[in-house]
């Protein structure tokens, strides 16, 4: 998660976003391990959607990542997105299975993702650029000093997203 410091916005990973409204009866709404009450689908991919969600215990919104699979690599990806520490990288804050998935507690942030601020060909203006791309490479080297490491696994290295990050031991 990248978040330009100085002017807005808040980028997330997903390109497609979309906000689902509250459900009329609170009592119809999932709660996942009795505190995270789902309020909306955020945003979705092709292993994953994330959810905003409501903390009940600690009175805080939260994102919740609902993996399509169960997969053991779940807790994986889980456990190495929790040893990083950086305000440039989403915090981890729990790992729960319900109804048959894993589901992956971490900080929300709303905001505008980085594919509708360049849609159309828009361009950002230098210096907003130079800014995103200083504080990917703090994210990066924060990512790589916890003992995590980005490979693609052939060809040239490429960012995508800590859910296909492998730990060198």
């Amino acid at each position: 998660m990248l978040a330009y410091r100085q002017h807005p916005p808040v980028l997330r990973r997903s390109g497609r976003s979309r906000e689902a409204g509250r459900p009329t009866d609170p009592d119809a709404v999932p709660v996942l391990a009795g505190r995270y009450r789902l309020a909306g689908l955020v945003g979705h991919g092709a292993t994953a959607r994330v959810w905003r969600a409501r903390d009940e215990l600690l009175d805080r919104d939260v994102a919740v990542k609902q993996f399509h699979k169960s997969d053991p690599h779940d807790v994986v990806e889980a456990r190495m997105a929790a040893q990083v520490r950086h305000p440039n990288v989403v915090a981890v804050h729990d790992m729960v299975q319900h109804r048959g998935s894993g589901w992956l507690v971490m900080d929300y942030h709303d905001g505008t993702t980085l594919a509708t601020l360049i849609r159309g060909g828009r361009k950002l203006p230098p210096p907003v650029v130079t800014a995103l791309g200083q504080q990917l490479l703090a994210a990066l080297r924060a990512v790589h000093a916890a003992g995590v490491s980005l490979a693609s696994g052939m060809g040239p290295p490429r960012c995508h997203d800590l859910g296909t990050t492998w730990a060198w031991m």
